[in-house]
């Protein structure tokens, strides 16, 4: 599924999740490493730390 979609747009941030980067509102960085993002209608989840650093790169963290 990731494939067909616009690479500009979509982003994976875990194995079972994939977020419109327009929707974004903010990244949280924790101490730990973990990345939380809040998305559009205060929706909240995590990236997965195999992810975090494909996050930290296409957002220029």
């Amino acid at each position: 599924m990731e494939a067909t979609l616009d690479s500009q747009t979509v982003v994976r941030i875990s194995k079972c999740e994939l977020i419109n980067k327009h929707k974004i509102l903010r990244l949280d960085v924790s101490l730990s490493g973990t990345v939380g993002v809040i998305l559009e209608g205060n929706v909240k989840t995590y990236t997965s730390r195999r992810y975090v650093s494909k996050i930290k790169a296409v957002f220029g963290l």
